[in-house]
């Protein structure tokens, strides 16, 4: 599959009340996806409602349980690209989310949609795809 592949396939994903991924964050999910990351959940930030700053969650499952070592393994090549990425200020973060080492890469507002895809773009580039 390719990006393109991923891209399709991110526009039919609902969440249980049937709402669609928010527009904005849509092409950031769908690299990550395509990088091999699992995606649990998603927002661009909202201005009336909710969090006021995009996230993505990201945990991993193998024979529908939870994969805790490759959680732990993707939220350490994450946050090495973070740290590449930033130099100075970082606007990305993660934060783990429960006992089965989950975690959230998110911003601090809503701005940080920007910095989610231009770091999505980053990973890719460093892996030359």
């Amino acid at each position: 599959m390719n990006l393109n592949d991923f891209l399709v396939k991110v526009d039919s994903i609902k969440d249980c009340l049937g709402t669609p991924i928010d527009y904005g964050i849509k092409p950031v999910v769908a690299r990550f996806l395509y990088l091999g990351f699992n995606t649990d959940g998603s927002c661009e930030g909202h201005k009336n409602y909710g969090c006021n700053y995009p996230w993505i969650d990201f945990c991993c499952y193998k024979n529908l349980n939870i994969d805790i070592e490759r959680n732990v393994k993707n939220r350490l090549i994450i946050e090495k690209y973070l740290s590449n990425f930033y130099h100075r200020n970082p606007k990305l973060f993660t934060q783990s989310r429960g006992i089965y080492k989950a975690f959230r890469l998110k911003g601090n507002n809503l701005n940080h949609i920007i910095d989610m895809k231009y770091f999505s773009l980053y990973i890719m580039n460093k892996l030359n795809i």
